[in-house]
């Protein structure tokens, strides 16, 4: 999973999830639920939500994103960024459900 994008409040994320939805790519929200328990101003770790969503679809959630989020927007992609135990899983998960066997 590649961090994707950080949304400014809860109505930005309500609409990148929906369009995510709508276009069939798969992601994760980091402090989806938990992070909503901290109201006010995204804080980093705190209480922000970031979108993460599989290697896979990175360009095509970016191309899709792209009318409501500008390129410098988008959080830099960053090679060997170690995952957190969560995302760990999530990733095992979408390659158990969905990559072809070979």
């Amino acid at each position: 999973m590649i961090k994707l994008y950080i949304p400014k409040d809860e109505s930005e994320l309500a609409v990148i999830k929906s369009i995510l939805e709508s276009a069939e790519i798969p992601y994760y929200v980091r402090n989806e639920y938990f992070g909503s328990l901290y109201i006010g101003v995204a804080i980093g770790s705190i209480n922000s939500k970031p979108i993460f969503v599989p290697e896979d679809f990175y360009e095509d959630a970016k191309e899709i994103l792209s009318e409501l989020v500008s390129e410098e927007e988008f959080e830099p992609l960053v090679e060997n960024e170690e995952p957190t135990a969560v995302e760990s899983l999530i990733g095992y998960v979408y390659d158990f459900l969905f990559k072809k066997k070979s």
